[in-house]
């Protein structure tokens, strides 16, 4: 069975000259492919899911970089998660029906498999309250229903990012709406749109707090709803396993890269977290698959269930899509 990374940012702020349009024609001469491709064949990687950078704020051609890298590199690529427009300034003012008909066009296309990298916290803002963007996402998810196409959603929170000199930063309630927990209700209203919780509700904080356990109360809850495990230390991905209701069958491997920030040993378990906080943005490109292979290497669990974590699972949602 084929090894597949869901969780693939081939276009990256890392790497700043990638996200707009290139001096080449072919977007697969940028650094950030040409890194995921070299982590992906040092670990015998198949192939991936190119994701957009937050989803739904996603930067100029983002989407267009990666339909065109997907029908280049078939081999490497096994589709592409989207994002819809948003205002650079005023993200959380949207047009909701544009953004339907942006993500309906792309779903036209058979490169293109489903939504994500969504970030709730990319429309939060110190106004709105829950009902107020889950009503701006609905139209898209009536898209994503018809299309039978999964929507991936970032959980946990990730680092603030300061500009010396620019004085304070707005609030924005980015941490609040990182909690897994607001995914249970788009899971309970479209069960039939399968859901991917990348990060468990750990994303590149060495101390997590109980985001893992709402993402695993949710992904338990409700059928449609997947773990992803990019970020995830052993003993959350462990929980995922050893829980009924979730289990192998709902896991998928993932690994957030080309992600900047380390993992770090704990001197008291020997086990492996994420810190942003000793490593910020940069020119840093970490080896992820290290961790994230060996912790689902070390699974008690059998080797055709790793292979439906590794590759399995994932395939399957995405097969399923309806253009």
């Amino acid at each position: 069975m084929k090894k597949i990374d869901a969780h693939v940012h081939l276009t990256s702020l890392l790497f700043p000259q990638d996200i707009f349009p290139q001096p080449h024609e072919n977007p697969l001469d940028g650094d950030c492919p040409k890194k995921a491709f070299e982590l992906m064949e040092k670990h015998g990687i198949d192939s991936c899911l190119a994701l957009a950078g937050m989803g739904i704020s996603v930067l100029p051609l983002e989407n267009d970089m990666m339909i065109k890298m997907a029908e280049l590199a078939p081999d490497k690529i096994a589709g592409v998660m989207v994002g819809f427009s948003q205002p650079k300034e005023t993200p959380w003012m949207y047009n909701t029906k544009d953004a339907a008909d942006e993500i309906e066009n792309y779903m036209k296309n058979p490169v293109v498999k489903g939504f994500g990298e969504v970030a709730l916290s990319c429309l939060a803002h110190m106004t709105l309250d829950w009902g107020d963007i889950w009503e701006k996402l609905r139209p898209v998810f009536d898209v994503l229903a018809a299309h039978n196409a999964p929507a991936l959603f970032h959980t946990g929170g990730f680092p603030q990012f300061f500009v010396p000199g620019a004085g304070r930063v707005r609030a924005t309630r980015a941490l609040y709406y990182s909690n897994p927990i607001f995914i249970d209700d788009i899971a309970t209203e479209y069960p039939d749109v399968p859901i991917i919780i990348a990060h468990a509700g750990v994303q590149g904080f060495y101390s997590f707090g109980n985001y893992s356990d709402m993402a695993i109360t949710v992904a338990a809850r409700n059928a449609n709803v997947y773990i992803e495990g990019s970020s995830v230390p052993y003993e959350v991905l462990l929980k995922c396993i050893e829980d009924p209701a979730i289990g192998p069958e709902k896991v998928i491997f993932g690994t957030d890269t080309p992600a900047f920030f380390q993992y770090h040993k704990s001197p008291s378990t020997g086990e492996y977290y994420p810190s942003y906080g000793k490593t910020g943005p940069g020119p840093e490109t970490p080896d992820h698959y290290i961790v994230d292979l060996e912790n689902i290497d070390r699974l008690p669990i059998t080797a055709e269930q790793k292979d439906m974590i590794l590759g399995g699972n994932i395939q399957r949602l995405i097969d399923a899509k309806k253009e």
